[in-house]
């Protein structure tokens, strides 16, 4: 065992080698290369190692033995050959964050609209839709004619179940039936309105000329009353007794006429007077 003083770099090589035998821990060196680059980084530590070697020492404790170092001394200056066994170094790179790369703007070409279709080349003009009322086949437009104008929508045929009828179009057998039936029951009553009012008229009438000849029956018997006392040809009581039979007369006359007088008018009243 030597005692004395040695370079700062073999002491460290010494203390490593120290380490790695005795199983004590292992060198952490970061560097900037990545794991597959150790043996560079190796080199490149030697080589600072020996610039350090020459302008430091250290001196090294007598416990530290040299089992695999020899020297050989120089007149000009001690050179020391070390060997050491190999000395498994792990690198413990830092993790390499990628620069964010900003990606291209997408190249916007410019819009153009495509060109307008035209769906009836019969007709002038561009139609771009097909015209209400018409139907497409290719590009012709073809008038569409509307059987049932007063249903929803274009019928082209008559729907099933449904009459075409000029008075109300496309309608069903029975809504047909029932008006119809209506119909039917208007014009019968219009005829027995017309009836009535015949019946009613011929009543009125009927009555009208029994009270004229009422009238003028009575106007008749007055006259003949009056021309009787204007005469004279007797006594007052014969008069009188002439007076009271053209009375008389007259009476009967007027009861039949006037009893059919008042039947002709309860009718007319039952019927008319409404």
């Amino acid at each position: 065992m030597q005692k004395g003083f040695i370079s700062l770099p073999i002491a460290i090589i010494i203390a490593l080698t120290v380490t790695v035998l005795g199983g004590g821990g292992y060198a952490v060196y970061k560097v900037n290369e990545i794991q597959e680059e150790s043996n560079t980084a190796v080199t490149q530590l030697e080589e600072k190692i020996e610039q350090m070697v020459a302008t430091t020492t250290v001196e090294v404790p007598a416990e530290f033995e040299q089992a695999t170092i020899s020297e050989s001394v120089a007149t000009s200056s001690s050179e020391i050959i070390i060997e050491t066994e190999p000395v498994a170094v792990k690198v413990q790179s830092e993790s390499v964050v990628p620069a964010y790369i900003a990606p291209e703007a997408p190249v916007v070409e410019a819009y153009i609209p495509p060109e307008p279709f035209d769906m009836c080349k019969n007709i002038n003009g561009l139609q771009t839709q097909v015209p209400d009322g018409y139907k497409v086949t290719g590009t012709t437009c073809i008038k569409v004619e509307d059987k049932c104008p007063t249903l929803n929508g274009i019928q082209e045929e008559i729907p099933d179940g449904m009459l075409l009828t000029r008075e109300y179009g496309c309608i069903s057998e029975r809504d047909l039936d029932k008006i119809e039936e209506r119909e039917r029951e208007l014009k019968q009553a219009e005829r027995d309105a017309e009836v009535l009012a015949d019946e009613c008229s011929e009543l009125k009438k009927a009555v009208y000329e029994m009270d004229q000849e009422m009238l003028r029956i009575q106007s008749a018997y007055q006259e003949k009353i009056a021309n009787a006392y204007a005469n004279g040809g007797g006594t007052m009581e014969g008069l009188n007794a002439q007076a009271s039979n053209y009375k008389t007369e007259m009476s009967n006359k007027l009861y039949p006429i006037e009893f059919e007088r008042n039947t002709v008018a309860n009718e007319y009243n039952f019927k008319c007077a409404r």
